[in-house]
């Protein structure tokens, strides 16, 4: 199944704004992913665009906490807000 995001087009696409500031956005993300990856990123290998982890679905800190009390995470390290959660 396609996303929104599969290819570096798809993206651009999905992303990009008619006004304001992100309508420079085709130009803003190829200069940041030449910077990322150098010469290695050309137009041939859609600038490594294909490097990048993707999203696989939701992982926001309110559904790892559920994942974690249902044990589907065991343990779960939540960096910089609290400890260790680890189910009984």
């Amino acid at each position: 199944m396609r996303g929104p995001h599969d290819t570096l087009r798809d993206y651009i696409r999905a992303e990009t704004s008619a006004t304001s500031y992100w309508s420079n956005f085709p130009a803003f993300i190829v200069s940041q992913l030449k910077a990322w990856f150098g010469n290695a990123a050309t137009g041939d290998n859609d600038y490594c665009f294909d490097y990048l982890p993707q999203i696989t679905g939701d992982h926001s800190r309110d559904c790892s906490f559920h994942h974690a009390r249902s044990s589907a995470i065991n343990p779960l390290t939540n960096c910089g807000a609290g400890g260790v959660y680890r189910p009984t």
